[in-house]
């Protein structure tokens, strides 16, 4: 189980915390407990610059329709 907390497309607005997929606002302790999420992406940084919510969230949608595509094995 993974945790929003090390996710990279959790944004904090002041004192609140969002998902960026979902676009719902989580407490802090629905960050710490454990969740199976299937959007749950580490944080990716190119250049030294970590890449924003939106681009982690193309990225793994992507990646979760290719999966999709392939055939039987």
């Amino acid at each position: 189980m993974d945790k929003c907390k090390d996710c990279g497309i959790l944004t904090e607005e002041g004192n609140r915390f969002k998902c960026y997929r979902y676009k719902i606002e989580l407490t802090e302790s629905e960050i710490l407990r454990g969740r199976d999420c299937l959007f749950f992406t580490e944080p990716i940084y190119d250049d030294g610059e970590p890449l924003t919510p939106a681009q982690l969230v193309l990225i793994k949608e992507m990646d979760i329709k290719s999966r999709k595509m392939q055939g039987p094995v």
